[in-house]
């Protein structure tokens, strides 16, 4: 009875840190009105993908980020997105620091459950916005 109640407590979890992501991005990126919502949301939650599948690889955060950075920054060119200067580092980091706080299960099975959760999850609040 103890697991399933971890792990709806960890998609809550990520359920609102992701909220708070699309939140940051709801009040710094201003896309350009011919770019699909479905196209922005792929690339955002593409970069939660990657961030999530080094932290179940227990790749140290140190070089996580950069790759994270570099991810937003080229999702941000690939659809023109008007951005704040400093906001891949700050979507980057938030990205990161979520998927850090979450605890790395020891089979791999969860492991890519994981990931998988992350990626939608991110989508959906996206796509919902």
């Amino acid at each position: 009875a103890g697991l399933p109640m971890t792990i709806w407590i960890a998609r809550q979890s990520l359920r609102s840190y992701a909220t708070g992501v699309l939140l940051l991005l709801s009040t710094t990126a201003h896309a350009d009105g011919g770019i699909a919502k479905i196209d922005i949301c792929s690339g955002l939650s593409q970069v939660a993908k990657q961030v999530m599948a080094a932290r179940q690889q227990n790749m140290p955060m140190s070089e996580v980020l950069p790759d994270a950075i570099d991810g937003f920054r080229n999702w941000a060119e690939k659809y023109g997105l008007d951005l704040d200067v400093d906001f891949p580092e700050k979507a980057a980091s938030e990205i990161v620091m979520i998927a850090y706080d979450e605890p790395i299960p020891l089979d791999d099975r969860h492991k890519s459950g994981k990931v998988t959760d992350f990626e939608n999850i991110v989508f959906k609040r996206c796509y919902e916005m």
